[in-house]
């Protein structure tokens, strides 16, 4: 089922291109099936190619989430395909090969071990969804999206509503699969699946007003912090929480070594647990929350700033 993220489309400069840059490649489809990759889209002509790049074609050095990686050039006729689906620039197509050296995804993101490697995923070869969760966020939006907005390869039926979150392992069948991390929400989930089109908007706007891992309550509503009166107000109020510090004469806040709290995050209100605030996302770099189990809520006037 990950065979399909062994192929990777970049620009002239070596750089991966996925939807977020150009929406219209959820159009395509990629299918393998015996020693043959398959190409569609929608009033296109499938283009047929070998699953075994030939040799003689150039390796190119392409920069995926900042890493180096290697591809193999899949040849003018899957270029020519792209290219001209895409109307935009010239792009190709690589493929990593078995002998190439992967990815570590440590170096994009703390929880994975050193030894987790991958080729052209953002960080991991398996993005689970349940089918739960789904349905809870689609009952909070005007327009449905689907489970293709999210871009899972497992879907799991038969669970609570946000089940996925507390599990620690996934057996399936002899396959046994341990949960690293939540999943960033991402500009992609605003892509239509079947238009190709790019709204910028739900779910992510509401996903930012809700809990998101928990009962869809509404997040309070927070207001940028800024150099005047919210900065004096820091400078004032001490922080209550012994997982934060605050510099002297400072509006900024910083996590204590060691501590899991993600910076680019807007603290007003927030909720604690044996001493550690439970944030959720707000800023443009923190979007994911960090959930610590049973809690109270306190007050904290300060900013974790990226």
């Amino acid at each position: 089922m990950t065979r399909r993220r062994f192929w990777l489309v970049i620009n002239k400069e070596g750089n991966m291109v996925t939807a977020r840059q150009e929406p219209r490649l959820v159009l395509i489809s990629l299918t393998c099936e015996g020693d043959t990759l398959t190409l569609s889209a929608a009033y296109t002509k499938d283009l047929r190619l070998p699953i075994k790049t030939p040799t003689t074609n150039a390796v190119h050095k392409c920069r995926v989430q900042g890493l180096e990686i290697e591809g193999r050039d899949c040849g003018e006729a899957a270029a020519h395909w792209i290219t001209n689906f895409l109307k935009t620039q010239p792009y190709r197509l690589v493929h990593f090969e078995p002998h190439m050296q992967p990815r570590n995804s440590h170096q994009i993101e703390d929880p994975f071990r050193p030894t987790d490697q991958i080729p052209y995923s953002d960080a991991s070869p398996f993005l689970i969804l349940s089918e739960a969760s789904l349905a809870d966020l689609n009952s909070r939006l005007e327009k449905k999206v689907k489970a293709t907005n999210f871009r899972p390869n497992i879907i799991i039926s038969g669970c609570g509503v946000y089940a996925e979150d507390s599990w620690n392992e996934l057996l399936i069948g002899d396959v046994e699969l341990k949960r690293v991390m939540a999943c960033s929400r991402c500009i992609l989930t605003t892509v239509d699946p079947d238009t190709g089109v790019m709204s910028r908007k739900e779910p992510l706007e509401t996903l930012k007003r809700t809990d998101g891992h928990k009962s869809g309550r509404e997040r309070p509503r927070l207001p940028d912090i800024n150099h005047g009166s919210e900065a004096k107000r820091c400078q004032e109020q001490p922080l209550r929480s012994p997982a934060l510090r605050q510099d002297a004469g400072s509006r900024t806040a910083f996590p204590l070594p060691g501590s899991p709290i993600p910076r680019a995050v807007l603290l007003r209100e927030c909720e604690f647990s044996a001493g550690r605030p439970v944030l959720n996302s707000y800023g443009p770099q923190a979007q994911r929350g960090l959930c610590l189990g049973d809690t109270a809520r306190s007050t904290v006037e300060a900013g974790l700033l990226a």
